[in-house]
This record gives C-alpha cells, structure tokens and sequence, in this order.
C-alpha cells in the first residue's frame, strides 16, 4: 500500500480520498446540507531556534511561513476543509501556504462542491469571521443558491450586506411553483444572519474535528518538508478520520468524546 501511495502525486491521493469518502458515507447529493468550512496550520518540524532562516532561503527550500491564532507565527502550510455537520463528512480539502488568507478560499471551496454535484441548493454554509467579505455573500446566494452564513465582522451595518440584493432578486424568474428560490435563500439568510452567535457552537464541531486529528491520527508537526510530502501525510490522516466517523463509533459517539477516549 505504502509502495502504490508513494507513486501518486498529491492531486491523485487527494481525489482518492475524496472518492473513498463519498463511498463510504451515503447522504443524498441533491438534499440540503450544513456544511461547515475552516482552516488548520501544519506547521513543519523546522528547529528556527537552532538556526536562522532567512527568507530567501525558505522560499527557495519551499519553506512557506504563516501565522494563525492558535499557535501564532510557524514555518508549514494550512488545511482548508469543508465538513457535513451531521455526518462528519470531510466534502472538500486543499492544503494551501500558511500565509494565504482564509477569504480567498471560500468560493474556490463553492466551486468544487458545485462541480462535484454535492453542493445542494439552500445548504447553509458556516464559515467565520476570516472569511468575511460582502461580495461572499452575493455570490454564494446567486451563484451558489446557497445561504452563506459568514459571520460579519464588528461594526457592520447588516443592511449593507442586504442592499446587495435589493435590485437584482425582483430580475430572476420564479420556478413552477410560483417560487422565487432567490427570495427564498434571501430571507433565510436574513433570519440567521443575526443571530450568527447562536451559530457559534455548530461551527465549533469543526475545530473538534481538528483536534480529534491531532490527537487520534496523528494531525500534528510534521517532518516531511516540500508540499508534496506534506500534502500526501495530511490527505491520508483526513482519510483515516473520515473513515472513522463513517463507523458505528464515529456515528454514535460525539467528536468531543472522541478526543477525550
């Protein structure tokens, strides 16, 4: 197994993955989902208190620096993951440098899922503050027919983020029933979007999630050093996990119990 992994690049191990998963978990593709998306560092096992590194010389050795909130500044890349709430399903995953802001991830992560035939219309997707940018919004509901639960930053005037509707939804035909799924996506959004706190504790299983691969699979510093090498190990421990929480254990047990077991 080993042998046959080790001659896959990381976009073949990343679509087997995936392909695994899609197996082995069974959701309906054309029913709505709460699908949560979030990053995690990787930081790579590089001793700087040793040695110094310039610059220079980590980008030439592909020694990506970045930074998150949990750890702080670390040399290594970053998971981005797409996860079904209900089922614990990992739907989308891509490791990206450690300094690439998470906002530029959120409708590259859209269009994978639309493309694959997973993105249900009406899911809600729960994403936080680091992924906030107004035209997310526009975008997930036209383009998407999703409702883009991104939590807003402090300050702004939510209004702002509806005015972008206000002439373009009257535009789209409504669908045989006489329903405009637009107006529909819209006010849903306009329920849930204030009270995005009470949404804080949904979103949380994804960071248990995160945790539940450090601690059980092995999700932790890593001592490959080019992406390629890191890229496979992290595709293979979302695998390990997502095989897990397909399981009668994975089902039944909840991921903060998990962890602790």
């Amino acid at each position: 197994m080993n042998k046959y992994f080790s001659s896959l690049n990381e976009e073949n191990i990343r679509n087997y993955v995936i392909k695994i998963l899609n197996q082995v978990f069974i959701t309906p593709k054309k029913e709505s989902r709460t699908i949560l998306i979030d990053t995690s560092p990787i930081p790579m096992d590089i001793n700087t208190q040793k040695r110094f590194y310039p610059n220079e010389e980590l980008e030439e050795k592909n020694f990506p620096k970045g930074y998150s909130a949990s750890i702080g500044f670390f040399i290594g890349y970053k998971l981005v993951l797409c996860m079904d709430y209900d089922t614990k399903q990992p739907l989308y995953l891509s490791i990206e440098k450690g300094m690439a802001h998470d906002v530029n991830f959120f409708t590259q992560a859209l269009d994978e899922m639309k493309n694959r035939g997973i993105l249900a219309k009406e899911s809600l997707i729960i994403a936080d503050k680091g992924y906030f940018k107004y035209d997310h919004y526009k975008k997930g509901l036209l383009d998407y027919k999703i409702v883009p639960l991104i939590y807003p930053k402090s300050n702004i005037d939510l209004n702002k983020i509806y005015d972008q509707f206000n002439h373009r939804i009257e535009d789209f035909e409504e669908d045989l029933s006489g329903d405009n799924i637009y107006k529909r996506l819209l006010r849903k959004l306009k329920e849930v979007l204030p009270k995005w706190e009470e949404f804080k504790k949904i979103r949380w299983e994804i960071e248990d999630f995160f945790k539940f691969m450090k601690k059980a699979v092995g999700y932790s510093k890593y001592h490959q050093y080019t992406y390629k090498s890191v890229a496979k190990n992290v595709f293979i421990v979302v695998l390990v996990a997502g095989l897990i929480m397909s399981t009668d254990l994975g089902k039944s047990t909840p991921l903060k119990k998990l962890i602790e077991m």
